[in-house]
């Protein structure tokens, strides 16, 4: 009982200073509740030593700690050629997989760390598994103050990144079923059962919460709203159980699945702060306590940890940096890029986790997982920083960007819609005005509502009028890299609820999506006056 209260009393203080010492350190503040767990643990001041009593609370806030990760990554069509992905994913995973799945043969065979092809796999999952919520960060900080070129190519990283994570979590769920079950029968019913699961939870769940419990519960407030996302990610996991899928995988695919719909940002809000706040931190904590830097004693084992990381950052850096130099980057940025792309954290730390409770890794390699995670956490962000922003100031302040409450989803009329055929795709929607772009995507304005109620009434008038008729050319629209400051001057203006979101290419107003004044209302008090 003493040792659960000094926990708790240890993870309280921490989650009241983390914030301040991350900004000061300009870290991650996983990192600082890493750290308080290691020095309250066996490698520090053994405050804590025994956490049986808490591996449920855990094992909650893991699964919260994916979906909420998965429920940030939104999967969208990306400017630009499709070979350029395509690039970036041979970069981001398959080179530094292939790495990984050899060293994890090579130091198998000098040391003795179990099941060769097992550990190989496993090293293939660590090396291909990027941090794409500290990637994410580190390129907002200069998003607003960079070429198109560069942004353009951060976000086919990121957007690879993520592809490479949710290979990565495929891959450790054949892992976990490659070492459980030893009948090749049972392996092929897996692998078909699995299949059918993941395509049914990224297919069907967001369907399932959009058209068929929206009608069954019709309106519902933010709570509700909340309680009912958390309870179709415990479904889901629940099923996965029942298949022996990982808790991990399926929290994280139901966080991907569910990102594309629409979710209100209190609703948003509600989730990062029960798992931001209350269960991420424990989990990060928890993880820290288990460190055991003793096993580094040894000459062998300090080597090991020394080579892995090593062979890690030069896999992962050099892959990227030559796929920013195909893409036409001098050496210094391409570099950058490189180094932009190793941090590991959030989902290299679960499924490390996952793989030692479950005994597939040692503890050597349990610990040196976890010391990688930290160093390339603090290093890659610094030196990528360096290297591709040299010039560029960092606000110390908290900057909300539009990009994170604007809706992607929502489709514009064109130019030429009648508008006969507007009114037969009103009864889908209940805004008060609709975008309307040309041919390229090109925004060209809106329609009003008010301008078309007459009109509409009209049949015969209303199959020979188009958009362009009515077209308020004039409405203004707002970047996606713009900050919610920025959309408040717009927002204060008489009559407008709502704005287009276009990002700017060659000067150019792309259409994106569209931003609701009713999802940054929650925000205005954090923006600075």
């Amino acid at each position: 009982m003493e040792e659960i209260f000094s926990f708790f009393l240890i993870a309280f203080i921490t989650i009241c200073f983390a914030g301040s010492i991350a900004k000061i350190l300009r870290i991650p503040s996983l990192i600082v509740y890493i750290i308080a767990g290691i020095l309250a643990g066996p490698s520090g001041l053994s405050l804590i030593t025994d956490i049986k009593s808490l591996e449920y609370f855990y094992e909650l806030g893991i699964i919260l700690l994916m979906f909420s990760a998965g429920l940030e990554l939104k999967l969208r069509p990306l400017l630009g050629e499709k070979i350029s992905l395509r690039l970036l994913y041979f970069s981001n995973m398959l080179v530094p997989g292939l790495t990984g799945l050899i060293f994890g043969f090579f130091i198998t065979k000098y040391l003795y760390f179990g099941n060769p092809a097992i550990i190989a796999i496993y090293m293939m999952t660590v090396f291909s598994s990027p941090a794409i919520e500290v990637m994410i960060q580190s390129f907002r900080e200069f998003t607003r103050k960079i070429e198109y070129k560069k942004r353009i190519f951060s976000e086919y990283l990121i957007m690879s990144s993520i592809i490479a994570d949710i290979t990565s979590l495929f891959i450790f769920t054949g892992l976990v079923a490659y070492s459980t079950l030893k009948n090749p029968f049972d392996m092929l019913k897996f692998i078909a059962f699995s299949f059918v699961f993941f395509a049914t939870v990224i297919k069907i769940l967001p369907a399932f919460r959009e058209k068929i419990l929206s009608k069954i519960i019709g309106e519902v407030t933010s709570e509700e709203e909340t309680t009912i996302l958390l309870m179709l990610v415990v479904i889901v996991v629940a099923t996965g159980a029942l298949l022996h899928i990982p808790a991990i995988a399926c929290s994280f695919l139901a966080g991907i699945s569910l990102a594309n719909i629409h979710i209100n940002r209190r609703v948003q809000n509600n989730i990062d702060f029960l798992a931001s706040s209350i269960f991420v931190p424990i989990v990060f904590i928890i993880i820290g306590t288990r460190v055991n830097f003793s096993v580094f004693q040894s000459g062998g084992n300090f080597l090991f940890i020394i080579t892995a990381i090593l062979c890690f950052i030069i896999a992962r850096t050099l892959s990227i940096y030559f796929a920013a130099r195909i893409s036409a980057f001098p050496p210094r940025e391409a570099a950058g890029f490189g180094f932009f792309a190793i941090p590991e954290l959030t989902g290299t730390l679960a499924i490390a986790v996952t793989s030692y409770k479950t005994g597939i890794i040692p503890d050597i390699l349990f610990n040196s997982v976890v010391t990688l995670c930290i160093i390339t956490t603090v290093s890659g962000p610094l030196l990528s920083r360096l290297l591709l922003f040299p010039d560029l100031i960092v606000q110390p302040q908290k900057i909300l960007f539009i990009g994170d409450f604007a809706h992607f989803d929502i489709k514009p009329f064109h130019l030429l819609t009648s508008i006969c055929d507007i009114a037969r795709k009103l009864k889908y929607t209940e805004f008060h005005i609709y975008p309307v772009v040309d041919d390229n995507g090109i925004y060209k304005g809106v329609i009003h509502l008010e301008d078309l109620r007459y009109t509409m009434f009209e049949k015969e008038m209303a199959c020979l009028v188009i958009s362009a008729d009515v077209l308020d050319p004039d409405y203004p629209y707002i970047e996606k890299e713009a900050t919610v400051k920025e959309a408040m001057e717009f927002f204060t203006k008489p009559g407008i609820y709502m704005l287009p979101v276009v990002e700017l290419v060659d000067e150019k107003p792309i259409y994106e999506g569209v931003l609701f004044l009713q999802d940054i209302l929650p925000e205005i008090q954090y923006v600075s006056k």
